[in-house]
């Protein structure tokens, strides 16, 4: 048996034991190999309290890791497939929502749809021929929706989504049209299309723009990467390397207190972030925030000041 058997041996008589894994990591790393930084991170993955902020940070570097690493190595080596990682993601950044509105807007919560029933977001891949990430499906299967819930613009249905993405698919003979004026952020991550049907928009507004995940990103993208795009939407942002991300974020966000203090008299949703956002489209504030390294959001320090649209 050569080295690498012996450790992958080791490993799966114990699957618990991280030791091994990190002798491994370490014995990869003085031959030049690939493989370490994955495992180091699937480690801190699974000591770090499910759904905390520092999880959520070793789950974009699990991520980032392992682009470029064989499935077959990966499953070999890791304590669970990707899909696990996700699908725990999502449901931990909807308890942080969940436990924000409880505390700050009942009535938000309230609001949000049940989840979705498989047949239903099965019926959504189906409509847009292709698998739906992990996180976004459990997403779904979490809650199907609400008007106003992401920064104040509308969470999609399954069957909304379905609608606007082919409301998209109808219209992708402009591509050549508009193509020269789209540019992406960072550079390469999203392709410089009107409209993809690897585009599949997770939120709306009132102009027909979107933040969604992009299933056919650019050469510097990641597949499931979350972007922002639409009629208004020359710059094209990517935002996060997947839904559940994202969620976790916007969490991070609304427990830092930047949203600043809700109305739940209002009747404009978009008044609801108006401390953070002044009278920006929560697109442009994002993009803003993300470009300017912003965001992910990371609660200031105490004394420190937050950033600002």
């Amino acid at each position: 048996m050569n080295e690498d058997g012996a450790f992958l041996a080791a490993i799966k008589a114990d699957p618990s034991d991280d030791t091994t894994r990190l002798v491994f990591a370490d014995w990869l790393d003085e031959r030049g190999r690939r493989g370490g930084e994955f495992i180091r991170a699937e480690c801190a993955l699974a000591a770090e309290p499910s759904g905390s902020a520092k999880w959520h940070e070793a789950l974009a570097r699990y991520r980032r890791a392992g682009e470029g690493l064989s499935e077959e190595w990966r499953g070999a080596i890791g304590r669970y497939p990707l899909a696990h990682w996700l699908a725990a993601s999502a449901r931990s950044a909807w308890v942080r929502l969940e436990n924000w509105c409880r505390q700050h807007y009942p009535a938000l919560l309230e609001a949000l749809a049940p989840g979705a029933t498989g047949e239903e977001i099965e019926e959504l891949e189906r409509a847009i021929g292709q698998p739906l990430p992990p996180d976004v499906r459990e997403s779904f299967a979490i809650h199907n929706g609400n008007n106003s819930f992401i920064f104040g613009c509308e969470l999609q249905t399954t069957q909304g989504a379905a609608h606007d993405w082919q409301i998209w698919r109808d219209v992708a003979g402009h591509n050549e049209e508009f193509r020269d004026r789209h540019k992406s952020f960072p550079v390469g991550a999203v392709a410089l299309d009107y409209t993809n049907a690897g585009w599949v928009p997770l939120t709306r507004d009132a102009g027909g723009n979107h933040i969604g995940v992009d299933l056919a990103p650019g050469p510097a993208g990641t597949v499931g990467q979350v972007i922002i795009f639409g009629r208004d939407e020359d710059q094209k942002c990517a935002s996060a390397s997947g839904w559940a991300e994202f969620l976790a974020d916007y969490a991070t966000f609304l427990e830092s207190g930047a949203a600043g203090e809700f109305d739940p008299n209002s009747s404009d949703p978009l008044a609801w972030y108006s401390n953070a956002l002044g009278d920006r489209h929560p697109h442009d504030v994002l993009r803003k925030w993300r470009m300017e390294g912003k965001w992910p959001w990371r609660a200031p320090e105490p004394g420190a000041t937050a950033p600002t649209s």
